[in-house]
């Protein structure tokens, strides 16, 4: 096209008569492509592409140029001529356009992902100028794909967090938008659905991915669905697998104390992830000069019980900066190194805070009565650099003094006799400073394990009954039994103390429900605990729930409840729903129960309306999650209904989803959310209407729920809704929203 141009003072200028915008309307589904059409008397050529937007409708804008760029002084209309979807079909069929003397119009045509065109009529009021229809094509909006992947398939498991799956992909017309690839999600049993790791394969035209992102030593759970860059499809199949062990997560915390001028203290805590059974630890010493951090040396020996959680660095230099480092270990190997930096004490003894000690009887390999000593240093003073222990015969005068122990926190006190008892002692050393300890009583009788542990019947989720080989009942007054989860150390095992029992068999009623649960059995004799019986492995099914995390009531008018609460920390398996239970109060005493009708049966729901109550009255409100097993644990709290008469409710919104009717036709779900800071209202009804029309039509008020749906509506039509708080003769409406029926 020529343009032609004309001068005025020295400025080239270009005359703009208007430019037609066709932009997306607002709430609307993804555009694709870029469209733009032009219309000129004489200027510059100037463009305005289209944007993304939520519909199935095109909202098309005239805009004029000021009268100060232009001559002429009319204005632009439009008018849509045609729209056909085929864009090599010949024909145009007609399209009857409503006021076209508006500057702008909107299209719905109920297509989804296809190309269409349009032909538009530009219409100058007051003007010789009639310019010819303009032609635009673009593609219609994305919509949610239609159809899940199929068969997906655990082919391949590689080690603890890789695995080879594959699955049969979508065909691309169910896609119903571009093609931009799968989503993975994985969770494990622990997790909860909002902590499912998601992993993109953009593009990803294989039906088939090595993923290295499951949770090593767990049961890991997947699905797949397609997306389209606007929306995912549906997911597919729920697949499971168990994993086995890997390498630990680093460990959880690390700190090192000096102990005198060339040790440290070194304390940490087990790693959140242990990805398998613990077998113990490995801890390596660089020392630091500058920025340069020298050969890195490990520690001998290394630490071979997992339930250690402490240990001494010894034979450092004094004032010098050394990297700590820990691994885990399990049967996989090292994990994930953790390191701190910290420097050895200057040159200069000071006397030690009081220590302590722990002791039990050890198994030697001679067979002799002995004694493990364990120091716990003070580290709130002066831990000292080193310790030994002296002992005696109770009721004797002399003490016995040991060689001092330099490197590790511990020594064994050999050839005891095991039918006396003993007075010892353990004495913290820093040069020529010593502090002791206060005297222990000490029996060196060694207890034996229990051996071979198995279940012998799942009674239900949270019990089973176990037996084992007893130990000598002579030496013992009972057992103890643990237990813990994956979840859960092993240190904060739960407990169950069983006297005078010989027979080798009992009934542990502390596993948690749909949980892989850990058990083991030592024995204790009242003095001291033996070691530990080999651990089992107990999973339990789905169980009743515990109770709901959180519960607030709020009144609404005088005779209505608004109900909200937190989903519980103990699901016990797959939610279901919740049901809720309330109770007048008179005085001491409570009513008859009553269930409110009907149950919540969406496990994401966590709020509610308890209506139909009488007003200045005190109730007890209970709320019970559930599974497929039953109600879970009540959780409750008392509140009264409003006294006084009704009052403005505070400006209320609302939330709107498409929703599949029964009949087939066109739905809208809208959810009242009342506004709890203020007062919420007693109840709510909807009013909608046809876009650019002026009268509202009304729902009836809804008195017993949260939400209302909107049937009947034309799916080609764009409507304004608006919600309405009520309390007596108030009420208060919400903000307007525009809503296009697009699913």
């Amino acid at each position: 096209m020529h343009v032609s141009k004309w001068r005025n003072l020295g400025f080239h200028h270009y005359e703009i008569l208007s430019i037609i915008k066709i932009s997306a309307l607002n709430n609307s589904a993804h555009f694709h492509g870029s469209y733009s059409c032009v219309v000129f008397k004489r200027g510059k050529l100037q463009e305005q592409g289209g944007r993304q937007g939520r519909t199935q409708g095109i909202e098309i804008q005239h805009t004029p140029s000021r009268r100060i760029d232009f001559h002429v002084t009319n204005f632009a209309k439009l008018k849509l001529v045609a729209h056909k979807a085929n864009a090599l079909s010949a024909q145009w069929p007609a399209c009857p356009s409503t006021n076209w003397r508006k500057n702008q119009l909107s299209i719905f045509i109920k297509l989804v992902f296809k190309h269409f065109s349009l032909l538009i009529d530009i219409i100058y009021l007051k003007s010789r100028i009639r310019p010819h229809p303009t032609l635009s094509s673009t593609i219609h909006p994305r919509a949610v794909p239609m159809a899940a992947p199929m068969n997906l398939t655990l082919v391949e498991l590689r080690d603890a967090r890789t695995a080879l799956l594959s699955w049969v992909p979508v065909a691309n017309t169910s896609i119903r938008g571009h093609y931009k690839g799968y989503k993975i999600k994985t969770w494990t049993e622990s997790e909860r659905d909002q902590d499912a790791r998601e992993i993109i394969l953009e593009n990803h035209y294989e039906p088939m991915v090595l993923l290295d992102s499951f949770i090593p030593y767990s049961i890991n759970f997947v699905c797949v669905y397609v997306f389209n860059g606007a929306y995912d499809g549906p997911p597919s199949e729920i697949i499971h697998f168990t994993t086995p062990e890997g390498v630990p997560g680093p460990i959880n915390h690390l700190d090192a104390i000096p102990m005198g001028i060339s040790a440290f203290f070194i304390t940490w805590k087990m790693p959140k992830h242990p990805n398998g059974i613990l077998t113990g630890y490995n801890i390596y010493f660089q020392e630091v000069k500058g920025i340069q951090v020298l050969e890195i040396t490990e520690r001998d020996p290394p630490i071979n019980d997992p339930t250690v959680s402490s240990a001494k660095l010894a034979a450092l230099k004094p004032n010098t900066r050394y990297r700590i480092i820990i691994k885990a270990r399990t049967l996989a190997g090292e994990g994930t190194p953790y390191y701190i930096e910290r420097s050895t004490q200057p040159i200069g003894p000071k006397l030690p805070g009081k220590p302590r000690l722990f002791w039990k009887p050890i198994h030697t390999i001679e067979g002799e009565a002995s004694i493990k000593i364990t120091w716990v240093p003070n580290l709130i003073s002066n831990p000292g650099s080193h310790f030994y222990v002296q002992y005696k015969l109770h009721g004797a005068s002399n003490f016995k003094m040991m060689k001092p122990e330099l490197y590790n926190m511990f020594t064994i006190v050999k050839g005891l006799d095991s039918q006396k008892m003993y007075d010892m002692q353990l004495i913290a050393v820093d040069e020529q400073y010593q502090t002791p300890s206060d005297i222990a009583i000490v029996i060196p009788v060694f207890l034996a394990a229990p051996s071979n542990l198995y279940m012998l019947e799942l009674i239900d989720a949270t019990t089973a009954l176990i037996g084992w080989e007893p130990v000598d009942k002579k030496s013992i007054k009972g057992y103890k039994i643990q237990t813990w989860t994956e979840g859960e150390s092993e240190i904060n095992a739960h407990e169950i103390i069983i006297e005078n029992n010989n027979e080798g068999r009992a009934k542990v009623d502390l596993l948690a429900p749909y949980s892989r649960n850990f058990v083991r059995v030592l024995a204790f004799n009242g003095a001291y605990d033996g070691p530990p019986s080999e651990t089992i492995i107990i999973s339990t099914p789905e169980g009743v729930p515990g109770p709901i995390d959180a519960l607030d009531v709020i009144p609404m008018g005088r005779n209505a409840f608004f109900i909200s609460w937190k989903e519980p920390k103990n699901p016990n398996g797959i939610l279901t729903g919740y049901n809720i239970f309330y109770q007048e109060i008179q005085g001491m005493e409570l009513s008859e129960l009553s269930q409110r009708d009907p149950s919540i049966n969406d496990p994401s729901v966590k709020s509610a309306k308890l209506s139909s109550l009488n007003s200045d009255t005190k109730y007890r409100i209970i709320v019970k999650a559930k599974t497929s097993v039953g109600d879970g644990m009540e959780y409750y709290i008392e509140r009264t209904t409003l006294s006084t008469g009704p009052t403005p409710p505070g400006k209320p919104t609302f939330i709107w989803r498409y929703i599949n009717n029964i009949d087939g036709e066109p739905s809208i779900k809208i959810i009242w959310v009342p506004a709890i800071i203020s007062n919420p209202g007693s109840h709510f009804y909807v009013q909608y209407k046809l876009y650019g029309t002026s009268d509202f039509l009304a729902t009836r008020p809804v008195l017993y729920y949260l939400f209302t749906d909107l049937k009947g509506l034309d799916a080609r039509k764009r409507y304004e809704v608006q919600i309405v708080s009520v309390d007596g003769e108030y009420e208060t409406h919400s903000d307007i929203q525009q809503i296009f029926y697009n699913p």
